[in-house]
């Protein structure tokens, strides 16, 4: 599918070692912000791939004003990223908006992350063990789409080591968003937890087709489920892709699968009992309980529920 999408240049194999073809984001004026902003076009304005808007539509294309190179084997990728501001940022890594241009440009995402040097043989492995995941389950609509990557060393600055990018297919909100966007519009509690179960069916979908081709994630949340733009609303499911694969390992028998059912049965219990609240975090009284109660008893049920859910899922979808 990659190979379709491209019309790249072919590089030999020393062209496309990471610190041998190293990229830079380059700042340009595309054409003057002040014209292109008032350009009250009704295509400009409205059109969804339109001459001045990203592919999407969300943005104007002035306002991607650097630019990168990075690689895909042989492939040459070249994008217009806009660094304005950030989709969503963390310890994993900064996400911004991009453009892979190509014979039909597409909007994609560009994960940055910052290595510094004390750090940087530990994150630069976890870089590319998230680049090896997403090359072994290329194709899989489970898993967020991988595009290309490259890494650029900083031999001269003194705090930073250098910047890991990768080139992801652009997604739509991870589930916390998502489930906070849309539920405030659902006022009967029966149809809130519907529509919960079909976003966390979408949830142990991917899960189950990633434990099945691959291994384990060993960091599942809700921020690592982004929505697929590609669901169809008669769907029993809402549809989410995996993303965030640095600690992710592969079935060896020394981890197994029940660190991600478990932490899945924590996410749902979240979703399902606390959508008022942070549940980014359990609260004290649940930390209280599962240090002191051993046969599971009161709140904590609920996440054994949700685990049981999860396996009911899998089952079925």
């Amino acid at each position: 599918m990659l190979r379709k999408l491209l019309k790249g240049k072919n590089k030999s194999k020393s062209e496309v070692v990471h610190k041998a073809s190293p990229f830079n984001y380059v700042h340009h004026e595309s054409y003057d912000e002040s014209e292109a902003a008032s350009n009250t076009s009704s295509e400009a304005a409205t059109s969804h791939g339109g001459p001045t808007t990203c592919p999407c539509g969300k943005y104007y294309r002035y306002e991607f004003t650097s630019e990168l190179v990075a690689y895909n084997g042989g492939i040459e990728l070249n994008l217009n990223v806009r660094m304005e501001d950030s989709i969503d940022s963390g310890t994993h890594g900064t996400i911004y908006h991009a453009i892979l241009l190509q014979q039909s440009d597409i909007c994609v995402v560009v994960k940055d992350m910052l290595f510094q040097h004390e750090y940087a043989p530990y994150q630069l492995k976890a870089a590319n063990n998230e680049v090896s995941v997403l090359k072994k389950m290329a194709g899989d609509q489970s898993v967020i789409e991988y595009y290309g990557h490259n890494f650029v060393e900083y031999k001269d600055d003194a705090e930073i080591y250098g910047k890991f990018s990768i080139v992801l297919e652009l997604g739509g909100a991870n589930l916390k968003s998502y489930i906070q966007q849309n539920i405030v519009n659902i006022n009967d509690e029966d149809d809130k937890s519907q529509f919960i179960t079909k976003v966390a069916g979408g949830a142990a979908h991917a899960l189950r087709r990633f434990h099945k081709y691959y291994g384990i994630h060993m960091d599942i949340k809700p921020h690592n489920f982004v929505i697929s733009l590609e669901n169809n609303s008669d769907s029993r499911i809402i549809e989410s892709k995996l993303i965030d694969f640095s600690t992710s390992v592969y079935m060896d028998g020394k981890v197994t699968r029940k660190v991600d059912v478990y932490s899945f049965g924590v996410m749902i219990y979240k979703l399902l009992h606390k959508l008022n609240k942070d549940f980014d975090k359990i609260n004290k009284n649940d930390l209280k309980i599962i240090k002191e109660t051993p046969f599971f008893k009161a709140r904590l049920n609920h996440v054994i529920k949700a685990r049981d859910f999860f396996i009911m899922m899998i089952s079925t979808v």
